[in-house]
């Protein structure tokens, strides 16, 4: 199933559910090194809209946090980063 992830400059983007949201992010600018959860760098805030984690991530996050790299959307999604 596809998804409308919206991102920082207000274009809309469909992501397939399944694929890791990173790609997507990476393709608009947001840099990331680890891509596995550890350390955080991909950190991005869920303005609304939910996720689901393909691999529990190890870093930790506040209450609207996501790691990107390790999540898919499962609705349409609108971050921050």
């Amino acid at each position: 199933m596809n998804h409308t992830v919206t991102l920082p400059d207000g274009k809309q983007h469909t992501h397939q559910e399944g694929v890791p949201l990173l790609k997507l992010l990476k393709e608009n600018g947001l840099y990331s090194e680890c891509q596995q959860g550890f350390c955080g760098a991909c950190r991005t805030k869920v303005i609304s809209g939910t996720v689901r984690y393909l691999a529990e991530p190890m870093a930790r996050l506040q209450h609207n946090e996501i790691l990107p790299c390790c999540c898919t959307p499962t609705s349409k999604l609108t971050v921050e980063y």
